[in-house]
C-alpha cells in the first residue's frame, strides 16, 4: 500500500511525547501513569468499545492527538477521516463531534496516534517488541466518568493507515483483552466491491443523502467519492471529520479510498466540498441560492420553486435585463460591503447552508458551507444530530442554532414518482399539469363560445338590414 505519510523527524517525535505529556491541570495524569493509579479499576477491553461509544445518544466529544505534528500534514487529516469514520461505525447512530490538539482533553474519548518510536512511554515494552504491523490499546481515564484513551500504534508511518483501515473495515468482535496487534491488512479487491444503490426509484436530494448517502457512494470503498476541504484551518478539518463519521453512518461503510484535497480533485468523482463561502470555488458559489429562501417566493410552496434561473421565462429574463447578480449569495463573501446588504441578508451570515446538485461535465457535488470557519464548525456540530439530520430533504437546506430554525426547499423535480407533474408559467410559477390542462381546454371551450356568438352576429346582420329590423 502507498503511504499516506511522510516521515517526522526525531526532533518533533520528542516535542509530541512532550506535549503528551503536559495533559490539562485538570487531570493531573498521564496515560502511562494510569497503571499505577486505582489498580481496582481495570482498564475496558477493546471487545467492550462498541458499547462505549454508543452508550448514549448524547453526541460523543472524540478528541485527536497526532504524535510528531504541530501542524497537520495532508496524510494526518486523512488519518483523521479514517478515525471518524471507523468510530462512528461503531457508535451506531450516535453523532460524534471530532476535534484534535496536542493536548489529551479531560472528560473526552482521545485516540493517541503515531509510531511505536514516537508514543514508546507509553506502550509497555513487551508490546512494543511484538508490534510487526499495527497495535491499538484502550485505556480508562482514572478519575474521570466519561474520559478514555485509545492508542493507535503503528510500526512505521505506512503502518499506521493500515491498522486505521483494518478498524474500520472489520466489523467483527473485537477481543476481550485491553490491547490487540494488527497484521498485515489484506483489502477487499475493487472488483468484488458490492455498489451501493438505495431500493426502487433513486433521487437524488439532501434525504437520500441523509439515508444512505446516495448518490455519493456507488463503492464501498469510496473509490468514485472525493472530498474537498476548501481550507486549512482547525475548525473546517473538524467539522470535515464531523460531517464524514455521520455519512459514514449513513452509508454503513468505510471510505477508505476516497480521494481527500485541499485543492484539486478528479471531477469525475462525486465530491463533498466544505468551507466558509468565500473560499469555495467560483463554479461551486452558485450552488449556494439562498434566494430560495426569500419571502418574495413565500406564496409559492417550496416544491415547486426553481433555484437556478433557467433564462426561459419572463421573471427570469426581467431579471437579467436588471443585472440582478449571478451570485444569489454574495452576502456570505467576506468583503461583502455591509451597509448595501438588506436585513435578511445580514441574517443569512447566520445560516449553515447545505445543497446538492449536478454540475455540468461533473459529478454531483454536496456542499456545505457557512460564512465563518467557527459558525461553519457550529452548524456542523448541530447538523450531524438527529432534530437537524432528521429534517434534511429538497435540495438546499439553512439552520441556525435551534430545529425550529431548519428549513429545506423542496424543488418540483425531487417529487415522488407519482406525484403529477408541473408546467412552468411565464413569470415562474408553476401548476400542476392536470390543472393545467383543464384550464386550457376551458379557455378554448370559451373561446369557442364566444367564437360562435360571434359569428352567429355577423352572419345576422345582412338578414337583419334587409328586413329593415334593428340590428
Amino acid at each position: 500500500m502507498k503511504p499516506f505519510f511522510t516521515h517526522q523527524d526525531s526532533i518533533a517525535a520528542l516535542l509530541a511525547i512532550a506535549l503528551f505529556v503536559a495533559i490539562d491541570g485538570a487531570t493531573g495524569q498521564t496515560p502511562g501513569s494510569l497503571s499505577g493509579e486505582s489498580s481496582h479499576v481495570r482498564d475496558p477491553y477493546l471487545s467492550e468499545l462498541d458499547t462505549i461509544l454508543s452508550a448514549s445518544q448524547t453526541p460523543l466529544q472524540v478528541h485527536l492527538c497526532f504524535a510528531g505534528a504541530q501542524n497537520l500534514s495532508d496524510a494526518e487529516v486523512a488519518q483523521g477521516a479514517l478515525v471518524a469514520q471507523g468510530l462512528a461505525l461503531r457508535a451506531g447512530h450516535r453523532p460524534l463531534l471530532l476535534s484534535y490538539g496536542p493536548q489529551l482533553q479531560p472528560e473526552k474519548f482521545n485516540v493517541l496516534i503515531g509510531t511505536v518510536d514516537q508514543l514508546r512511554d507509553f506502550v509497555p515494552d513487551p508490546d512494543s517488541a511484538q508490534i510487526t504491523n499495527g497495535y491499538i490499546t484502550i485505556q480508562r481515564a482514572r478519575g474521570q466518568s466519561n474520559g478514555f484513551y485509545l492508542f493507535v500504534v503503528g510500526r512505521t508511518t505506512a503502518d499506521i493507515e493500515s491498522t486505521l483501515i483494518d478498524f474500520g473495515l472489520d466489523r467483527k468482535p473485537l477481543p476481550q483483552s485491553s490491547a490487540s496487534f494488527i497484521s498485515e491488512v489484506i483489502l477487499p479487491a475493487s472488483a468484488g466491491l458490492t455498489r451501493l444503490f438505495p431500493a426502487g426509484r433513486p433521487v437524488h436530494n439532501l434525504q437520500s443523502v441523509s439515508e444512505t448517502f446516495y448518490p455519493f457512494i456507488g463503492r464501498r470503498d469510496g473509490s468514485d467519492f472525493a472530498v474537498l476541504l476548501a481550507e486549512r484551518d482547525r475548525e473546517t478539518i473538524e467539522a470535515a471529520w464531523t460531517l464524514l463519521g455521520r455519512l459514514a453512518q449513513s452509508a454503513n461503510t468505510l471510505f477508505y479510498r476516497t480521494q481527500l484535497s485541499f485543492d484539486n480533485y478528479d471531477s469525475r468523482r462525486q465530491a463533498l466540498v466544505i468551507g466558509t463561502y468565500s473560499h469555495l470555488p467560483p463554479a461551486l458559489r452558485k450552488i449556494v441560492a439562498l434566494r430560495a429562501f426569500d419571502k418574495g417566493n413565500e406564496n409559492i410552496p417550496l416544491a415547486e420553486l426553481n433555484i437556478v434561473p433557467s433564462g426561459n421565462n419572463l421573471k427570469h429574463l426581467i431579471e437579467r435585463l436588471l443585472g440582478e447578480p449571478q451570485e444569489p449569495a454574495e452576502e456570505l463573501t467576506a468583503n461583502a460591503t455591509l451597509s448595501q446588504l438588506s436585513p435578511q441578508a445580514l441574517a443569512n451570515r447566520d445560516f449553515g447552508v447545505i445543497a446538492i446538485s449536478k454540475l455540468p461535465s461533473a459529478g454531483t457535488h454536496l456542499l456545505v458551507t457557512a460564512f465563518t470557519p467557527a459558525n461553519l464548525l457550529e452548524r456542523v456540530q448541530s447538523l450531524v444530530q438527529p432534530p437537524f439530520w432528521d429534517q434534511l430533504r429538497g435540495d438546499i437546506a439553512r439552520w441556525k442554532e435551534t430545529p425550529a430554525s431548519f428549513e429545506a426547499h423542496v424543488p418540483g423535480g425531487d417529487r415522488e414518482p407519482s406525484t403529477g407533474l408541473t408546467v412552468e408559467l411565464p413569470l415562474s410559477e408553476r401548476l400542476d399539469v392536470r390543472i393545467w390542462v383543464l384550464s386550457i381546454c376551458a379557455t378554448l371551450i370559451g373561446c369557442v363560445i364566444v367564437a360562435a356568438q360571434i359569428l352567429g352576429r355577423i352572419d345576422r346582420t345582412p338578414r337583419l338590414r334587409a328586413s329593415g329590423q334593428k340590428i
